[in-house]
């Protein structure tokens, strides 16, 4: 297991711990699919109101700004 912050390397798998410095808001997913023409990752997470969703997603915009970027980490098999 690898952990990174370099979200270009994002891969399908791969589980991000979105953390925001600026209002709390911690979050995990499991990457699904990723659209990069549109800079759009999907996820999925078992911790929404108790049940599995498979409709998240966040942007690398939101994984680029200074609150989130220095305290989210990927964890990657690759």
């Amino acid at each position: 297991l690898r952990r990174h912050q370099n979200y270009e390397q994002l891969k399908i798998g791969d589980v991000i711990d979105i953390r925001n410095s600026e209002n709390g808001y911690k979050h995990a997913g499991v990457v699904t699919s990723i659209d990069r023409a549109s800079g759009t990752v999907y996820t999925c997470s078992g911790n929404s109101g108790g049940e599995v969703r498979w409709d998240g997603f966040t942007t690398f915009e939101i994984l680029n700004r200074d609150t989130v970027a220095s305290n989210t980490f990927v964890y990657s098999r690759y």
